[in-house]
């Protein structure tokens, strides 16, 4: 990780792409700018590790990441790519809580860090355009909670209770044992 000065004005194109900054003007976009930081990620880098704790939220400016997450075992399971305007961490602009995931650059990845504390800050003097972020981040929030039930149901869907298997195979097994005359299985 390295801390770098982006290009101003490639940096405001990469963050209009962002959906939380969709709607904000160039002014309220410099405000942000001003009161972040920016960093830097070489391939195969970690930007923020499963199970940390940490109030920064992060706006991918360049580049590609991955998302894994820990299975029961211990091993990484590849969730998703995300990339340019994506932002992950969104969690910490209200309350110190673990990651939920790994993010890991996969090729040269550039960021934009913003901490709880200058976010609040920023909201505070800027009600409109925080109005705006908070929006968008806590729709960003109900989406992903809605695709990770849907994940959730349809892996449950997909698993089948072993008793009803049992039975199942019972009912071929013990099927016509009477019409033949083999003995039943029990």
């Amino acid at each position: 990780m390295t801390e770098i000065t982006p290009d101003r004005t490639k940096l405001i194109e990469a963050l209009k792409t962002a959906n939380i900054f969709h709607y904000l003007s160039d002014k309220e976009l410099e405000e942000i700018i001003g009161l972040s930081q920016f960093y830097s990620y070489d391939a195969d880098e970690v930007i923020i590790d499963e199970g940390d704790v940490s109030s920064y939220l992060f706006v991918i400016t360049k580049g590609i990441t991955e998302v894994y997450v820990h299975n029961e075992v211990g091993n990484d399971i590849f969730i998703c790519t995300i990339g340019r305007g994506d932002v992950f961490g969104e969690a910490a602009v209200f309350l110190d809580v673990k990651r939920t995931a790994k993010i890991i650059a996969k090729d040269e990845v550039e960021v934009l860090r913003i901490s709880r504390t200058k976010f609040v800050h920023y909201i505070k003097y800027y009600p409109s355009a925080g109005i705006k972020i908070l929006t968008l981040i806590i729709y960003s929030l109900i989406r992903k909670l809605r695709e990770a039930n849907q994940d959730i149901a349809f892996e449950r869907a997909n698993t089948y209770q072993h008793e009803e298997v049992d039975t199942l195979i019972q009912e071929f097994l013990n099927t016509g044992a009477d019409i033949i005359g083999t003995p039943r299985v029990e």
